[in-house]
């Protein structure tokens, strides 16, 4: 399964810890974990980070000001996956607050956090 971590440059530290979690998962070629960090010098930054979203059927959205801050929020292919897993539920967007924000509102709204 491809999954795709959205998260603002400023949260970096706390988008490595979930990938150390997610390691064994990897490992055992569960999942694959992509995000913009792992764009090689060269390729375009838009043309990947779309493409590796439409390949994803989990998006970990990781909530902080600096993400809602961000353009993220408001990336076309953020904004189909968000419609899809509303209608046909075959992306599955979840939203992991890692920084305390006001961030039920808008795009965001609907979706609800891990228990």
């Amino acid at each position: 399964m491809n999954v795709f971590l959205a998260y603002a440059p400023e949260d970096e530290l706390l988008k490595n810890e979930l990938e150390e979690h997610l390691s064994l998962l990897q490992k055992q070629g569960a999942i694959t974990v992509w995000n913009a960090g792992k764009i090689a010098p060269g390729e375009d930054i838009s043309v990947r980070t779309a493409e590796q979203i439409r390949a994803a059927r989990l998006i970990l959205l990781l909530i902080s000001s600096d993400f809602l801050a961000s353009d993220l929020t408001e990336h076309p292919d953020i904004k189909n996956a968000l419609a899809q897993q509303r209608i046909n539920k075959q992306v599955c967007v979840i939203p992991i607050v890692i920084r305390d924000c006001v961030w039920r509102v808008g795009e965001l709204a609907h979706l609800k956090p891990p228990a």
